[in-house]
């Protein structure tokens, strides 16, 4: 093991010094931060607690505004 490896600052104490000064971000924060939001997420990860009702509420009305305006066109388009 090199001799840099063996140093008291390379070790965990250290590690868990600098992350609770603030001066490192712990592979928790990074993890989360390095998972933007995207499309993808916002469709296929359900959210938890209010947020998923507000997701739910969100769909609906999607789902009611784009069933009505299809009807809106299909009427106007057959009628005479």
């Amino acid at each position: 093991m090199p001799i840099y490896q063996r140093l008291p600052r390379y070790g965990e104490s250290w590690r868990d010094r600098l992350i609770r000064d603030g001066l490192m971000i712990s592979v928790d924060a990074l993890n989360k931060i390095s998972r933007p939001m995207t499309v993808s997420r916002l469709i296929y990860e359900k959210p938890e607690g209010r947020l998923f009702k507000l997701w739910f509420v969100f769909l609906f009305v999607l789902g009611i505004g784009s069933v009505s305006l299809i009807l809106l066109v299909f009427r106007q388009m057959f009628t005479i």
